[in-house]
């Protein structure tokens, strides 16, 4: 049976590049704070960065927004002629991020199948949204896709492995070839990365953790992963069967995160409610709770009772 998991040719900069400008943030990030947009462009300069190859969100609704599509499009195709990357063989990448959240948190880049995901619920595809997907957020996504001949993902996929059948013996391994290892910018972190030539034996490992069918949720990128399902969608459409099966906006680069993963940290979500009747409230939202949790009015901690699943 064919695996959801493509084994990619990876693009990384030249060596000699300066990677500490190379690398920044995803683009759906502090998206109302101009100001760390405004350091991380002196940071970078004129350097060769991802920064001129997407579209930081805080500038979706912007007047020069089609401008800055056209220009990223334009810098992809210099970096590409220019001899800026340089293309690695058939395989993935063993990823070690340090954050100060976090003292290390290991993926592994890899290429997904998108007839493989689905973001519908109650789908039974192996790669599944954790999330419902706003339909209204993939057209500005879409027209920025539609004019790139590269992609630079955000993407995280989280599965389900508390053996840590897949990447524990890469972990421990010394003789993996290191592709980068330097600090972010802007206090992002450390990150560091190995080539892993592998691949078939990863991909059986991942196969080995399929259950009724799934192999990965999103955990971070949803609606970029959707962007790039919409985009293949639309190409295969005027595809013949002959060529789809090899055409590149098929696939996905995104990094596969163990939901066991000593770096993955899940926090509560907190709702401040204000202008009710306290007691009212309290009243309808307790319901018939089948668990206890906790609450506060003007700094009193109250109890109350809740359901023990959201879903109930």
């Amino acid at each position: 049976m064919k695996s959801c998991i493509a084994v990619p040719e990876i693009l990384l900069p030249r060596a000699g590049t300066d990677m500490h400008a190379w690398a920044v943030i995803a683009c759906d990030q502090h998206t109302s704070d101009s100001v760390y947009w405004s350091e991380l462009e002196k940071t970078v300069g004129e350097k060769p960065s991802t920064l001129r190859l997407t579209l930081p969100e805080i500038y979706l609704d912007k007047a020069d927004c089609a401008e800055r599509i056209g220009n990223i499009a334009k810098t992809m195709r210099e970096y590409r002629n220019g001899g800026v990357f340089r293309k690695l063989p058939k395989g993935f990448v063993l990823v070690r991020r340090k954050t100060p959240y976090s003292p290390v948190r290991t993926g592994i880049v890899l290429a997904v199948d998108l007839e493989e995901y689905s973001y519908e619920k109650q789908s039974n595809a192996s790669i599944r949204a954790t999330e419902a997907t706003i339909l209204e957020r993939i057209p500005p996504r879409l027209k920025i896709r539609e004019c790139a001949e590269l992609e630079f993902p955000h993407i995280m996929l989280l599965y389900d492995d508390p053996q840590d059948v897949v990447l524990g013996e890469l972990k421990g391994r010394t003789d993996l070839e290191t592709l980068y290892d330097f600090e972010l910018n802007m206090g992002g972190g450390h990150v560091c990365g190995q080539f892993v030539s592998e691949y078939e034996e990863v991909i059986r490992r991942f196969e080995s953790l399929k259950k009724d069918g799934l192999l990965f949720m999103v955990g971070d990128g949803n609606h970029s992963l959707a962007s790039a399902k919409a985009l293949w969608e639309k190409i295969k459409a005027d595809l013949p069967a002959s060529e789809q099966e090899t055409h590149p906006a098929r696939y996905a680069l995104c990094e596969a995160v163990n939901l066991y993963d000593e770096g993955i940290r899940f926090e509560a979500i907190h709702r401040l409610v204000k202008g009710v009747d306290t007691a009212d409230f309290i009243k309808s939202f307790s319901g018939t709770g089948k668990g206890d949790g906790a609450f506060y009015v003007s700094g009193k901690k109250q109890s109350i009772s809740l359901p023990k699943e959201a879903a109930d």
